[in-house]
């Protein structure tokens, strides 16, 4: 499968699994060959040389299996096609097989069955830390938009098995938050609403992404929306040469069918889906890739936050930008994309994936503010929070006390410099929906700030402080941290 990798500058973020059209490796499946007189592997065994006990007995042992034997990979294949054929389910609880043959991806079914949402705080955490994030590119001239891809399943709900009952889509992560966005004044493009508007299906049968005429529909969009000219006009799109889409290997790790896809001159006819419309900088064209630029006919420069859906969209939007860096990195690493000074910042994200928002806000510096208007009150039982040094920030990360959980509660940080003068800094800090160790979200009033290092010298006092109109112009202390 293919992942956004960690920013390993940053802060250790919640992995969000992101399927990848071309690249997916679950596990590096092969078909079984017998190995060679130098490549054979040795069974392990209870003791090692010295007489000790091998303690990695059983994991050698199943190492050694997986290794050697014979036609692993045809079995399951032959059981995956078996259970398909007949039960029309598959042999991973990962893909859900679908009418007309359509698969789904399966972690896509609680935003088609309407379970496990976010709540409203959630959903509020998302957008403020979106907003915050356009807030700072729009201060520095850079135009700013949202775009949510959705998932197949919500456009395309009739290929879904029966036994599978849509969910209300007014009630969506994906709906709610638009809204809220809206609400807030974040720009956003809604490609639900395009892509629903063709009568085409946009979106491939064996993948979990949209088609390249697909991809071109939502940046035609895109572009339109942020008035940039589409320099890729009206192409003449012909099926051509596909790939193996990343849900057929899930069912089938060795499975070779390729879906044809589609391909348009100047756009994606070359090689690995190049086009002379535009290339890449650097010399490995990979639109997996985690980080990369390429360079086009436009006038204006793009930066785009995207997960896999932006595989795709790199052929059809590339045209169009002097150049465009597209990246995976997570959290989404703001002072990087701002440092490169781009006319526009685009984030990308799939429905599915919508959660991150609220759990990682971007990496950059918590936006300056004020605490003047307000008596701070010290309070009884604060909370414990994080404080650690990562890259060039000193990240602070906490929870509000279930007494303050107000829903409009926000969060301030005051900096109060050692040594005589006693410079204080006021800082607002981000929302942050709190996991356990199952990814799932166990409350939505969690904080993070990112404090520039240079601005936390060693000896600072640091008090937490929570806002709430509830609490009229008293702002309450919940916790406090000693400049390390």
């Amino acid at each position: 499968m293919g992942k956004e990798q960690p920013n390993a500058n940053l802060c250790d973020p919640w992995f969000v699994p992101d399927v990848d059209s071309r690249s997916f490796t679950p596990a590096p499946y092969k078909k079984w060959q017998e190995p060679s007189q130098e490549a054979k592997v040795a069974a392990p065994s209870l003791t090692k040389s010295s007489g000790e006990l091998n303690v990695n007995y059983l994991q050698d042992a199943g190492t050694y299996l997986e290794k050697t034997f014979p036609f692993r990979g045809e079995m399951i294949a032959a059981a995956g096609t078996l259970k398909s054929g007949i039960f029309s389910s598959a042999l991973t609880d990962q893909v859900v097989i679908g009418k007309n043959g359509y698969l789904f991806y399966a972690d896509s079914l609680d935003d088609y069955r309407g379970v496990n949402r976010l709540s409203s705080r959630g959903i509020d955490n998302a957008a403020t830390n979106l907003k915050i994030l356009g807030d700072q590119a729009q201060a520095q001239g850079i135009k700013f938009a949202v775009a949510l891809a959705p998932n197949k399943n919500t456009l395309y709900g009739q290929f879904m098995p029966s036994r599978y009952r849509a969910g209300n889509f007014e009630q969506s992560n994906l709906n709610r938050l638009q809204n809220r966005l809206g609400s807030l004044g974040v720009p956003y493009v809604d490609l639900t609403k395009k892509l629903k508007s063709s009568k085409e299906v946009l979106y491939q049968k064996t993948d979990t992404h949209w088609s390249y005429k697909g991809a071109y529909s939502g940046a035609d969009y895109l572009l339109d929306q942020l008035q940039v000219e589409n320099l890729a006009k009206n192409p003449q799109w012909k099926l051509g040469e596909g790939f193996v889409g990343d849900i057929e290997r899930m069912q089938d790790p060795t499975s070779t069918v390729s879906e044809p896809n589609w391909r348009a001159e100047g756009i994606n006819d070359l090689q690995d889906f190049q086009g002379n419309l535009w290339r890449y900088l650097g010399d490995k064209p990979d639109t997996t890739a985690d980080l990369f630029e390429t360079r086009g006919q436009g006038k204006e420069d793009l930066f785009m936050f995207r997960d896999s859906f932006g595989n795709s969209l790199v052929p059809v939007l590339s045209p169009s930008f002097a150049s465009a860096h597209y990246s995976k990195l997570i959290p989404y690493d703001a002072t990087y994309a701002f440092s490169l000074e781009p006319d526009i910042l685009v984030v990308e994200r799939a429905e599915r994936l919508i959660p991150f928002f609220a759990t990682d806000p971007p990496a950059m510096t918590s936006p300056p503010s004020t605490l003047a208007p307000y008596k701070l009150i010290d309070t009884a039982g604060k909370t414990k929070a994080s404080f650690k040094k990562n890259g060039i920030f000193k990240v602070i990360d906490g929870t509000i006390p279930a007494r303050y959980r107000q829903a409009d509660v926000e969060v301030f940080a005051r900096v109060t410099m050692p040594g005589k003068d006693s410079q204080v800094r006021d800082y607002r800090g981000y929302r942050r929906s709190v996991i356990n160790d199952s990814h799932r979200i166990v409350n939505d009033f969690g904080y993070r700030f990112y404090l520039p290092e240079a601005e936390v010298p060693k000896g600072a006092d640091i008090k937490i402080y929570a806002v709430s109109k509830d609490f009229g112009l008293e702002a309450k202390e919940i916790a406090k941290i000693q400049g390390k």
